[in-house]
This record gives C-alpha cells, sequence and structure tokens, in this order.
C-alpha cells in the first residue's frame, strides 16, 4: 500500500494593510498553533472524520482508506506595513481506494472550497484591517 499525498493549489493569499503590532500578532498566533488537520473520508455523507485530539494522534494515523488533509497559514512581508496571507492545504490519502474516492471528491468540491478560502481570506483582511 502506497501513500499518496496531494498538494492542493492554494489561492493567491490576501494582501493585508496592517501595522507592525498586528502583523506580530498574527505571526505569534500561527507560530502557537498547529495547523488545521483533519483525518477522514472526506467523500461520505459525514465526511468520515476520525477524531484527532492532539498532533501525535494525528501522526499515529499511518493506514486506512483514509485521507490526512492539513490547512497551514503562512504570513510572507511584503513591506514594512504590509504582507500577504498565503494558504495551503495539503492531502494524503493512506490507500490507492481513498485516492480512487477522494480524486473526484475534489474535483467536485474543488470550486466551492477556493469560494469559501477566499471568504475566509476577505474576513481575516478585514478583521486585521479594523484593527490597524
Amino acid at each position: 500500500m502506497g501513500q499518496i499525498s496531494m498538494k492542493i493549489s492554494a489561492l493567491p493569499g490576501s494582501v493585508l494593510s496592517e501595522n507592525q503590532q498586528v502583523a506580530s500578532l498574527i505571526v505569534q498566533f500561527m507560530r502557537s498553533t498547529w495547523p488545521l488537520v483533519l483525518v477522514g473520508a472526506f467523500w461520505h455523507a459525514d465526511y468520515g472524520l476520525r477524531s484527532i485530539p492532539s498532533p501525535d494522534a494525528f501522526m499515529a494515523v499511518r493506514q486506512g482508506d483514509l485521507c490526512k488533509l492539513v490547512l497551514g497559514f503562512t504570513v510572507a512581508p511584503i513591506s514594512k506595513s504590509r504582507c500577504r496571507l498565503i494558504t495551503e492545504t495539503r492531502v494524503l490519502c493512506l490507500s490507492d481506494k481513498a485516492r480512487q474516492r477522494f480524486t473526484p471528491y475534489w474535483f467536485l468540491i474543488h470550486p466551492v472550497s477556493g469560494l469559501l478560502r477566499r471568504r475566509m481570506l476577505w474576513n481575516i483582511r478585514r478583521i486585521v484591517e479594523q484593527h490597524s
């Protein structure tokens, strides 16, 4: 059983206009939290989600017809007063069967996922700009 990793292309990040204090708070928050992670069979009606109470529990899942998903954030400075917030989603299919089921699911859900990601980035931008 081979593991198949798929990188899901991230949308271009939102450019945030902010002061140094807000940028510092964002970076501190991201360094102090681990990325959003999910394990499941996302093509099922209930997404086949598994309980993942800790980073160790996430790392321990190594087999089954499941996928492991990680949503990460990166803050890239553009200038002293601006930065770009970039999101990236990676999916690891733990079996060929999981990959075969995930692939058509992803093609179906991808447009909606992109809209949700853009909405999330715009909301983060709005909040940051309100505090700058």
